[in-house]
């Protein structure tokens, strides 16, 4: 009787890729670039969405906590009420994309993380 163990190996080794195939499309590419935020925030204002970069830089000013988070399209201040990421982690956060102010042409976007 020959054996089946190469098939059910290989079909195995097919499962595993369509599932990474599907969390990769589905969690991974779900990430708007930080870019496309600063171009035009308003497209974004009170939406829940997910940004992924690495951490630039950190701050704490009294009861204010944000990080700087950073991809190859730009950089934006995160908001935070957790503790602070190390600088340097790579990580992804669901969020809103706020506007503190506007003078002239100049405005500040925040990225405020959700609990």
């Amino acid at each position: 009787m020959k054996k089946k163990t190469p098939f059910i190996i290989g079909g195995a080794i097919i499962v595993a890729l369509i599932a990474l195939a599907v969390w990769y499309f589905a969690f991974q590419t779900a990430c708007t670039p930080i870019g496309k935020l600063l171009e035009n925030p308003a497209e974004f204002e009170n939406k829940i969405i997910t940004i992924r970069g690495e951490v630039a830089d950190r701050m704490a000013l009294l009861a204010v906590k944000y990080y700087i988070l950073k991809d190859n399209t730009g950089e934006i201040k995160v908001v935070t009420k957790r503790a602070l990421p190390a600088k340097g982690i790579k990580l992804s956060v669901k969020g809103k994309v706020k506007a503190i102010f506007a003078i002239g042409s100049e405005q500040e976007i925040v990225f405020i993380e959700e609990k």
